[in-house]
């Protein structure tokens, strides 16, 4: 093994590691939110449910639906792209020869591989794009929820494995009530 391919692995390692720590964080820093806002800790751990017990907490909880719909459009695109990824492997693979005639594959079939790859890649964008403007909606309702200003809007949004702790185990951050509204039910 050369050294470069020892550095790319080397990196790779780092990367995942680093990725690995960071989603523990958010759990645990989700785990603590969900406490700290009446909910119980365990929901932070259920996909998609945590996502709705967010929305709740941050006074947001219509965007759950968008946020639904987003992602299971992400979900279609990515199943598009798969199969039209398996049908350019039978393009490019495929018999291109009946009995001893050579019937080759036209511009055409070539033309319409690309254009779904195109269409794929742009609805799988425009979908992430989507949960990301949801994701940001929840941050803003997030931070206001427990009273604090844009600059911890901004480090959910952009450093969630620090912020999500940093607001889950202060004992300084309370929670005001859903948008930051005083909600007198529900536990501070």
């Amino acid at each position: 093994m050369d050294a470069g391919t020892s550095l790319s692995l080397l990196s790779y390692g780092i990367e995942t590691v680093f990725n690995a720590l960071a989603g523990i964080l958010i759990i645990i820093g989700m785990w603590m939110i969900n406490i700290k806002a009446g909910y119980k800790g365990w929901e932070a751990l259920i996909p998609f449910y945590n996502i709705y017990v967010l929305t709740g907490i941050s006074g947001k909880k219509s965007l759950f639906w968008w946020y639904l719909a987003l992602a299971i459009g992400e979900i279609i695109s990515l199943v598009l792209f798969i199969f039209t990824l398996i049908g350019s492997f039978t393009v490019f693979t495929g018999d291109d020869y009946v009995g001893n005639i050579y019937i080759g594959h036209g511009n055409a079939t070539l033309i319409g591989m690309w254009g779904g790859f195109l269409v794929t890649f742009a609805l799988a964008g425009i979908f992430i794009i989507g949960i990301f403007l949801v994701y940001i909606f929840m941050c803003i309702g997030l931070a206001k929820s427990f009273g604090l200003n844009g600059g911890y809007a901004v480090g959910l949004i952009f450093l969630p494995f620090v912020f999500f702790p940093i607001i889950g185990f202060s004992g300084n951050i309370r929670y005001i009530g859903p948008d930051g509204v005083m909600n007198y039910g529900q536990y501070v």
